[in-house]
């Protein structure tokens, strides 16, 4: 597979012009540590899956092996990406296979960790600057085929763009096809209600943003711009419980994203999306930020159609045979809980290809009790 055009200088590290005449992207100077971690991890890499993980140290955590257990290829590398506290509740597994762990130790990831967690999966060409294609796969979800699997009826197949889903709870897709995503889809859009707005409420509703005041910024900033109903591409249907009709949208789900990062159109979006994200009147949701950046570089996105025959899962993302919805991201033990005890040793803590600081890796062993090759048994977390 080709390399990214600037793979291996610095310069596709710290800044990355998509297309002429557009502003480059850059990381923030406190990104700059993490970058330099995953691109470490994946400098020998083609294709990198990666998924983010920004929970508390008392998080109960699946094993990591439940999100995707399958052998890598030669040239695949499975990263995920986690703040000091997710480091620190995986050090009750004893093993992160496939996973290589690349802490995020940021200010950001500390008290922003939700914005935190986005930044990443916006700026694969930054982050990843030798890979050629890149899979971002939510943590909520199980991939049960391979990335290369799901990039070949993705990314292969359209290399200059962004590939995504389109949302379950779209028009174009059948209640029986919305699976897990039911609940969500029966709260569509009320007569009248902008896109955006819809969007905001749901979010609000659900309390799934750490910044209220941005997100009514943003949704006020989108509206006076026109809103975003023409990406949303509007359809009016039957409310099921209601004498009106009410509108619901053929809109994006972003939480699986392929992509190849190097090609220029691809790049261009993703810049486009992370400068929307970055801005002072926006959100640490994404999807708003995407339909914004959907707007001002349409050409770097293609979208998953429900009834797609060549493409993963037929285009449903609510119903699919390569990707599981896993209800429970991570459970918050009570501080009285008991943890089940099993005689481990993290022998991956003690791995130099997981990408954490010394003194993040002395804190968590100092706090589990464990030295160098010493084993001892001790609390795990299954989740």
């Amino acid at each position: 597979m080709g390399r990214g055009p600037c793979a291996g200088s610095l310069c596709a590290l710290l800044f990355c012009t998509a297309l002429a005449g557009e502003a480059p992207c850059a990381l923030s100077p406190e990104e700059l540590p993490l970058a330099a971690r995953t691109a470490r991890a994946t400098a020998h890499c083609d294709i990198v899956l990666f998924s983010a993980a920004y929970f508390g140290a008392d998080a109960a955590l699946d094993e990591p092996r439940s999100r995707h257990h399958r052998a890598l290829g030669n040239r695949t590398c499975a990263v995920l990406v986690v703040g000091p506290g997710t480091a620190e509740a995986l050090a009750h597994h004893c093993s992160v296979a496939p996973w290589t762990v690349v802490a995020d130790e940021s200010a950001t990831a500390r008290d922003r960790p939700r914005r935190a967690s986005k930044r990443v999966k916006l700026s694969a060409s930054l982050y990843f600057p030798t890979a050629a294609f890149t899979l971002f796969v939510d943590w909520k979800y199980a991939l049960l085929q391979t990335p290369e699997w799901f990039l070949e009826r993705t990314a292969f197949r359209a290399p200059s763009r962004v590939s995504l889903f389109a949302h379950p709870c779209s028009a174009a897709t059948s209640a029986a096809l919305q699976g897990p995503f039911a609940a969500t889809c029966a709260h569509p859009r009320r007569p009248g209600e902008a896109w955006e707005a819809w969007e905001a409420r749901l979010i609000l509703d659900a309390a799934r943003t750490d910044e209220p005041g941005r997100l009514r910024a943003q949704v006020a900033r989108m509206s006076g711009a026109g809103g975003a109903d023409a990406y949303a591409d509007s359809a009016v249907v039957a409310a099921a419980h209601a004498d009106s009709a009410v509108v619901a949208a053929a809109h994006a789900d972003a939480a699986v994203v392929a992509a190849a990062p190097a090609t220029a159109a691809a790049a261009a979006f993703l810049c486009a999306w992370r400068r929307e994200f970055d801005r002072d009147d926006s959100s640490d949701r994404d999807q708003l930020a995407f339909a914004a950046a959907f707007r001002a570089s349409p050409h770097g996105v293609g979208l998953i159609e429900p009834g797609d025959s060549a493409a993963p899962c037929a285009g449903h993302l609510g119903r699919c045979e390569a990707l599981r919805v896993l209800r429970s991201r991570a459970k918050v033990l009570p501080p009285a809980a008991p943890r089940r005890r099993r005689p481990c040793r993290a022998r991956w803590l003690d791995d130099p290809r997981h990408e954490l600081s010394g003194p993040l890796r002395g804190r968590i062993a100092g706090h589990l009790h464990l030295g160098p090759g010493r084993e001892r048994t001790r609390t795990g977390a299954d989740g």
